[in-house]
């Protein structure tokens, strides 16, 4: 089920008060009762309750019910059991710096040295340890640590802060321990809010609750943001408009001599200013497009003569620069790239075309630019929390790359007379790694975001492949492509556990960036051949079905396995490995590693 038009509306309105927000959540939760379920723990030394209610509005925004699990008071420890216990996936940890002990903030001045430190080191023992019995949860998101109060010194650098600092310090040391953690800049959303709104000091002495609800709706997206939507969907590509969006002004009739984008004077700054910033986001991974009503040649002029344009054509792995409706050629650069819609964010400075989008395309994250620009930086901040709240992509820039080889392959399929001849013509090559520990973060990675070609949908952290990776009754293989355009790079994962003499596939899966090409079947022969070595004679694999993986339903039935039993579309599947003859792909050449 998806959300109406007005549920959804409803939810995205900041300004809608508690008692309504709690309503239209509870509407919107049993509009999406048979969606899919995620539990998560908050854990802190406050009171933030009401944190909960707010993830709850994200998690229905993003198509999932949140299930949210209160830890006790002060309990960070005790906390990751319970949570464990509940089947808690993903963990909150918010830790309020005043509350360490009561009052840090008015004790420092008086505190000695010696005294500081034994708090330093007691906080330290007590996080590494809630760290490491939180390494189970898919992610810990861990909030570095504000001020409360008011600094006593003009220029806010006293004892407190420089306390705070080191704090913040322990935090970061300790996390940096742990893949699954996320580090979240509270204080950047309690100086967006802006502190007297934030914090509300009549009710953090009276209840321990800092916090205003706005700062905590604020939070509560961001939250989301850095898990991608609680694992939901992978931001990948931010589709641009032109006008008003990439520079100042109308191109086809200010010309490319009169938009604004001057780095040194106002509005062209602020453009320019934004290209820089869409920029770095190209350089982390993130796929960029034009989609634009305008002229194609002005549109070329523009980006190949004006001596202010951060973005060249390089940057861009498609456009659609026409008069077609916006609506048609995101769908149409869907298809070109081979990515849902829910990966797209789109930029535009229009509200008939951000409400047209909105409207048809609702999977689509759209952003509109301010009306008042100085918020444009401000806006474009909130983009780059969207797609790299989680931490960048770990192939990097070289996702460009990727893109523009497939989009040649595309182009050169029409040479040919069959689809196995045109494959046959890619000098496909797939290379296959067991258990390569220098993998192990793309290959969590990949699983966070691969939803299509994905047997199971399970997702796995660094740690929990690494681990597995080290362990005699596991096998974690990876396969890299490359074809005579480009390297794809790590773009297919297979997971067994060994019981006995059985191997079972705990998943398999691979990127977009690859499918139809017929190398899901290229690795099969050489995993029989390591599973023989391994001593199992029979091999097992399940099919859990999702609202995107339809497409490899029958993938196992293709491959050649007997299908054992069907529950509710959870399909089994078993064979004798002396009795399994995998179909293959015989235009791929395939290296075992």
């Amino acid at each position: 089920m998806t959300l109406e038009p007005d549920l959804r509306a409803a939810l995205e309105d900041r300004e809608i008060t508690l008692a309504a927000l709690m309503k239209t959540v509870a509407s919107a939760e049993r509009v999406l009762a048979n969606a899919s379920e995620i539990v998560i723990g908050i854990s802190s030394n406050a009171t933030v309750d009401l944190l909960g209610t707010y993830i709850r509005r994200e998690a229905v925004l993003a198509g999932l019910r949140a299930r949210i699990v209160m830890g006790n008071y002060d309990d960070p420890i005790g906390d990751t059991e319970r949570f464990r216990a509940e089947g808690v996936e993903r963990m909150i940890l918010l830790p309020v710096f005043d509350n360490v002990i009561p009052a840090l903030e008015a004790q420092i001045p008086h505190m000695t040295a010696a005294a500081i430190a034994d708090q330093e080191e007691g906080f330290r023992a007590k996080l590494n340890l809630t760290l490491e019995k939180a390494n189970v949860f898919k992610s810990v998101q861990l909030g570095l640590f504000h001020r409360m109060g008011p600094s006593a010194a003009p220029d806010g650098r006293d004892a407190v802060a420089a306390v705070i600092d080191r704090f913040n310090q322990i935090v970061g040391s300790v996390a940096a321990a742990y893949p699954n953690v996320q580090l979240v800049d509270v204080e950047a959303a309690v100086t967006t809010v802006g502190r007297e709104t934030a914090l509300d000091w009549r009710f953090f002495l009276k209840a321990k609750a800092p916090y205003s609800a706005r700062v905590l709706a604020l939070l509560a997206a961001r939250l989301a943001a850095g898990t991608r939507n609680f694992g939901s969907r992978y931001l990948k590509v931010l589709a641009l408009d032109c006008d008003n969006t990439l520079w100042g002004g109308v191109l086809g009739e200010d010309l490319v001599e009169g938009v604004k984008l001057d780095p040194y004077d106002y509005p062209g700054n602020v453009y320019w200013r934004i290209q820089n910033s869409i920029l770095a986001l190209q350089r982390q991974g993130v796929l960029l497009c034009l989609c634009t009503k305008n002229n194609p040649d002005d549109v070329a002029e523009m980006f190949a003569r004006h001596p202010h344009m951060v973005l060249k054509d390089t940057d861009l792995v498609s456009q659609r620069v026409n008069w077609i409706d916006k609506v048609a050629n995101l769908t149409d650069l869907a298809a070109e790239l081979n990515v849902d819609l829910d990966s797209f964010v789109f930029l535009d400075d229009s509200p008939v075309e951000v409400e047209a989008v909105r409207s048809r395309l609702p999977q689509i994250t759209m952003i509109q630019v301010p009306t008042t620009l100085s918020d444009y930086p401000r806006i474009i901040a909130e983009v780059e929390r969207l797609f790299l709240g989680a931490g960048a992509a770990t192939d990097g820039g070289a996702k460009l790359e990727h893109y523009r080889a497939r989009a040649a392959a595309v182009e050169a399929r029409s040479a040919f007379g069959s689809h196995e001849d045109y494959l046959a013509s890619l000098e496909l090559e797939a290379s296959i790694h067991v258990d390569h520990l220098s993998e192990a973060a793309r290959i969590a990675e990949l699983s966070q975001k691969s939803n299509q070609f994905n047997l199971t949908t399970r997702r796995y952290t660094q740690a929990q492949v690494e681990q597995w990776m080290n362990e005699a009754d596991k096998q974690v293989f990876s396969i890299t492509v490359r074809n005579r355009f480009g390297d794809s790079g790590l773009t297919g994962v297979l997971v067994l556990h060994y019981d006995g003499d059985v191997a079972r596939v705990d998943n398999y899966l691979m990127s977009c960036r690859v499918l139809g090409q017929g190398v899901e079947f290229s690795l099969w022969s050489a995993v029989l051949a390591r599973v023989a070595v391994k001593g199992a004679m029979r091999i097992e694999a399940d099919f859990i079905p999702t609202a995107k993986n339809a497409q490899v339903r029958d993938f196992y039935d293709r491959l050649g396995l007997e299908l054992l039993n069907d529950t509710g579309g959870v399909r089994r599947y078993g064979r004798h490995i002396a009795d399994f003859t995998p179909t293959i792909s015989n235009w791929v050449k395939v290296t075992d590693a």
